[in-house]
């Protein structure tokens, strides 16, 4: 796992990778449901996430917020 994290002007980013199975397609769209998970972190951050996977590949994940 690999994990960076920037600060570019007012906002942080923190990208998250690995290199694991990935995930599936459906999972992607999943994650960001909000009842997929119990809390909106992001939106009480002002920021937003991006993942991208590619099975057998790994996954990425770009986490930026203002602070």
């Amino acid at each position: 796992m690999r994990v960076k994290i920037e600060k570019i002007g007012n906002n942080a980013r923190i990208i998250v990778q690995d290199r694991g199975e990935g995930m599936e397609p459906h999972l992607i769209k999943e994650i960001f449901n909000p009842f997929f998970s119990s809390r909106d972190v992001m939106g009480n951050f002002f920021g937003h996430m991006n993942v991208k996977s590619s099975l057998k590949e790994g996954t990425l994940f770009i986490i930026e917020f203002k602070i």
